[in-house]
């Protein structure tokens, strides 16, 4: 059975004939082709954003990438890319980067994963050991609780 090709947009592996005969460069499906470029844009650099924090080493080229992308018009995309280019300046080898990153400097991983949305959320959660897991949700609850205890209670 025929496998067909893996489209880097929706992520769906499709039969050869959803694509077009231009060559496997763009790996786009006809379906996704007819999107907005600036939403094919979008998703590009937040599928760069997310392959960065798995590499085994952030380089300077992919920290200099960063600093490019912090300039970038699209707010989310510009706040992702900060609070992963401030992850790589302290910490760009992977190697237990988020035990560290917890036990020095946990509003870095927090600000990373706001940043980074749900889908994100979910994959480091996996990569952590339980106890990294256990300092940052009590860092989380206690940020929500000092939210909380500020917020004013009109009467």
């Amino acid at each position: 059975m025929a496998k067909g090709r893996w489209c880097r947009i929706c992520g769906c592996q499709r039969r050869n004939e959803a694509f077009s005969g231009r060559g496997h460069r763009n790996c786009i499906c006809k379906e996704c082709q007819k999107l907005p470029k600036a939403l094919l844009e979008r998703i590009d650099i937040g599928n760069e954003l997310c392959g960065y924090i798995g590499q085994k080493n952030i380089s300077e080229k992919n920290i200099a990438r960063l600093v490019e992308l912090t300039a970038h018009e699209d707010p989310d995309l510009r706040e992702h890319a900060e609070a992963l280019l401030d992850i790589a300046r302290v910490h760009p080898r992977r190697k237990k980067r988020w035990k560290r990153l917890v036990e020095t400097q946990c509003h870095l991983v927090h600000r990373y994963l706001v940043a980074a949305g749900d889908e994100v959320r979910g994959e480091i959660g996996l990569t952590m050991d339980l106890e990294t897991r256990l300092m940052l949700d009590d860092y989380e609850a206690d940020l929500s609780a000092s939210a909380i205890a500020n917020q004013d209670i009109p009467f």
